[in-house]
């Protein structure tokens, strides 16, 4: 079980603003019982991750721009401390895994190298799966294909 003073150390390598020791221990929960989910680094020091909270999964996109300085966008409706517990939890699990001063920077394979060799009909098929299971993706891609073209 993680402490709140260890919490507090590993918040404090990446953002210089914390929040309250209850928004800390919530999100410490969240992180202890492991409700962190498909954590990834989608290009140097930008995560996704999904955080299952009290009533719904929530998604948090975070970068880390330099050490201090953090941008966290989560879709809970919590806006009254700098972070919320789903943030904690997701920033406690980006420290812990090791993607905070690791000397093997390995990292996923950026899109813009592999799009490019998938062929349109795997591309179209991917695409038509995802709509069909993520009603969000789904809203989007017709948003984004129906305002351009």
């Amino acid at each position: 079980m993680l402490s709140l003073k260890k919490a507090k150390e590993a918040l404090s390598q990446v953002t210089k603003s914390l929040p309250s020791d209850t928004i800390i221990k919530r999100g410490i929960e969240l992180f202890n019982f492991g409700e962190v989910h498909d954590l990834l680094e989608t290009k140097q020091n930008h995560y996704y991750m999904k955080v299952s909270g009290t009533s719904a999964v929530y998604e948090l996109e975070i970068q880390i721009s330099s050490p201090k300085k953090t941008k966290v966008i989560c879709n809970c409706p919590y806006d009254m401390d700098v972070y919320c517990k789903h943030a904690v939890a997701a920033i406690l699990q980006i420290v812990f895994s090791g993607f905070i001063n690791r000397k093997d920077k390995t990292k996923q394979p950026e899109l813009s190298k592999i799009l490019p060799s998938v062929s349109q009909k795997d591309l179209v098929k991917f695409l038509l799966e995802k709509a069909g299971s993520d009603p969000r993706f789904y809203k989007e891609l017709t948003i984004f294909f129906t305002i351009r073209f």
